[in-house]
């Protein structure tokens, strides 16, 4: 088992997992997964972006605040707390 980033993202090498009070797999590409160097509950593989270890609909904020911060991994601090505030609201 290796632990990504430090984030609650695991994966055994052929499966992603999620961790919140159980393992859980989600449905993932496990060979171009990543999760972000600063916001550790988002990540993406090939086609999709996760938050929290669930799949991001398009149509949410939080979407389009994932590919907003892997599109720029040098995230500048004074955007920080609007992309966490950003996030919370989709929760």
């Amino acid at each position: 088992m290796k632990v990504y980033a430090g984030s609650k993202y695991i994966t055994d090498g052929k499966k992603v997992y999620h961790y919140t009070y159980s393992l859980d797999p989600i449905v993932a590409d496990y060979a171009s997964f990543k999760v972000h160097p600063v916001y550790k509950a988002f990540a993406r593989d090939k086609k999709d972006y996760y938050f929290k270890g669930e799949k991001m609909s398009s149509s949410l904020t939080a979407f389009e605040v994932a590919k907003e911060l892997f599109s720029k991994v040098d995230i500048d601090p004074a955007n920080h707390r609007r992309y966490l505030k950003m996030c919370e609201e989709t929760d």
